[in-house]
């Protein structure tokens, strides 16, 4: 496994410290290159990509096929893409830079992460009793478990109650305008 993959999944604060410092420079310079990205955007992106390589990283089949820089700068550089779309609607180009391509599909793992950030955002606005009576479930625990720590009637009621959180928070996810454009 790639030292600085093992070093972010471990918290690994001197590998961690070894990636800002070899790294952070290029990511500026490329979010620089087109004059109109700034150092606070590049920290942005920096930050964004860490956090993507780590979800990533986390899946039990993730095989890292490249070096990490490729990677890390791939991702950094679909990123700044779509920021820049967003934030200043421009387009940046770049040179050909088939160098930091990946087997691994770069925007499968921006959407995914886009999708699962929504869903945490969305079921942090359910109620306590909610949020746990999900989390419980989602984490296998079965109705007559949940009865006991929750303190349901009975298994049918709780069965209920998380029919109806469960669609409350499907409710809140479709309500949201990013919902259809990370569902298409």
């Amino acid at each position: 496994m790639d030292k600085y993959i093992k070093g972010l999944l471990t918290n690994d604060s001197s590998i961690i410290r070894e990636i800002y410092s070899e790294y952070y420079p290029s990511i500026v310079a490329l979010v620089k290159k087109n004059k109109i990205g700034n150092e606070d955007d590049a920290w942005g992106i920096f930050q964004e990509a860490l956090a993507l390589i780590l979800v990533k990283a986390r899946e039990p089949n993730f095989e890292l096929t490249s070096s990490f820089f490729s990677f890390f700068y791939g991702i950094c550089k679909f990123l700044w893409k779509n920021e820049s779309k967003k934030k200043y609607r421009t387009e940046v180009t770049f040179e050909d830079d088939s160098t930091y391509i990946n087997e691994v599909n770069i925007e499968t793992v921006i959407h995914e992460s886009n999708q699962m950030n929504l869903y945490r955002e969305k079921f942090k606005e359910l109620g306590e009793r909610c949020q746990k009576l999900l989390e419980l479930r989602f984490g296998r625990i079965s109705f007559k478990e949940i009865v006991k720590i929750m303190g349901y009637a009975n298994e049918n009621a709780a069965k209920q109650q998380g029919f109806k959180c469960k669609q409350q928070l499907i409710k809140k996810i479709k309500a949201d305008n990013r919902y259809k454009e990370l569902s298409s």
